[in-house]
């Protein structure tokens, strides 16, 4: 069941404080008119209803999807996250739900962008390694290359954001995604709390890469 509260908000610009209703949890299944909310962020903003200055809501988020048994906490601090790792419950496992545990919105948008597209995160966050070693072969100066995927007119992407900014938009070829499907089978295992964070660091470690 998605799960509302209320907050005091005090605005940034005028120092208004008024009441903003937060979501803490999102179920898709009962409440999917409110999935683009989530998509375009605005499920996170709130706006000063005395100057119309909007800000974003920094909090704890969970987005669930109870008929594809997904579960996606996003976690807006360090301890935040320790706090979902001590409370998540083995019932949720053994009831078969995906966990997954974010520590980004873009993170957050990626994986349900992944969860629509039907794909296994694991799969895109091994191809993500490849992609990312030709992105930054072929630009060497860029410092820091993030890749997020996304869907675009039935066809899965990756956005690139190179030095901060978006740089460009690489397509996932279903070949690349096979053929890490097949060469991985198997070998997808987890670590310890480690099975809740299918991330860049995961994939390295799958990979057996320093």
């Amino acid at each position: 069941m998605s799960k509302q509260s209320t907050i005091n908000l005090k605005c940034p610009k005028c120092g208004l404080e008024h009441p903003v209703t937060i979501w803490e949890s999102l179920e898709t299944d009962v409440d999917a008119e409110f999935k683009d909310s989530v998509i375009d962020r605005s499920l996170f903003m709130a706006e000063c209803p005395g100057c119309g200055e909007k800000t974003e809501i920094e909090q704890d988020f969970l987005y669930v999807h109870k008929e594809r048994k997904w579960k996606i906490y996003y976690a807006c601090t360090d301890e935040s996250e320790k706090k979902i790792l001590t409370e998540l419950g083995e019932s949720d496992v053994k009831d078969g739900y995906r966990i997954r545990v974010v520590s980004s919105k873009n993170e957050l948008l990626e994986k349900i962008f992944i969860l629509d597209a039907g794909l296994d995160d694991r799969i895109v966050e091994l191809c993500k390694i490849y992609v990312l070693a030709a992105y930054q072969e072929e630009h060497p100066g860029c410092k820091i290359v993030e890749l997020y995927f996304f869907t675009r007119d039935g066809g899965n992407c990756l956005q690139v954001i190179a030095d901060g900014r978006p740089s460009g938009v690489v397509n996932l070829s279903e070949m690349l995604y096979s053929g890490m499907q097949r060469d991985y089978s198997g070998k997808l295992g987890y670590k310890g709390n480690r099975k809740y964070f299918i991330d860049r660091q995961w994939a390295l470690d799958t990979m057996g890469v320093e």
